[in-house]
Order: C-alpha cells, then sequence, then structure tokens
C-alpha cells in the first residue's frame, strides 16, 4: 500500500525543473467568463451615451468594430505555456 502512494505522489509532482502551477483550466473558463460578463456590463452602460452624442446607431458598429480589433490585438499578447 505504501508503494501505491509512493508512486501516486511521484506522479502527482511536477518535473525536475518545472513550476507546479494551481490553476486550471476551469479557473481559467471562470476568469474569461467573468471578464466577458463585465465587459458586456460596461458596455450596454456606455452604449446608450455612445448613440446620444453620435446622433445615430451607426455608433454601434462602429464601437463594436473598434472594441473587436482592440480584443484581436489583445488575443496576440496571449502565451500558454508548455506550447
Amino acid at each position: 500500500m505504501a508503494e501505491a502512494e509512493a508512486a501516486l505522489e511521484a506522479s502527482r509532482s511536477p518535473p525536475p525543473g518545472a513550476t507546479r502551477t494551481l490553476r486550471g483550466l476551469g479557473t481559467d473558463v471562470a476568469l474569461v467568463s467573468s471578464m466577458v460578463f463585465l465587459a458586456q456590463l460596461v458596455l450596454s452602460a456606455c452604449m446608450g451615451a455612445i448613440v446620444s452624442w453620435a446622433g445615430t446607431t451607426t455608433a454601434v458598429v462602429c464601437v463594436a468594430s473598434m472594441l473587436s480589433f482592440c480584443g484581436a490585438l489583445c488575443a496576440t499578447q496571449v502565451l500558454y505555456l508548455d506550447l
């Protein structure tokens, strides 16, 4: 029994030279989901003022395209470990 526990513990430990991360895929998905919710909330709060300032609903398309371009630029800076 002790040998099995030792083998299990050895399989859980990271290889030499590697750092152990405590964050998993579920945490990453939850963080991204929370960021999307916050972005939608802020955008919907500001969109009425932007349309009012521009005087046309075309501002919705313009703001959406500008923000999607900013999102694409930010996505180029994402680094994945082990790739």
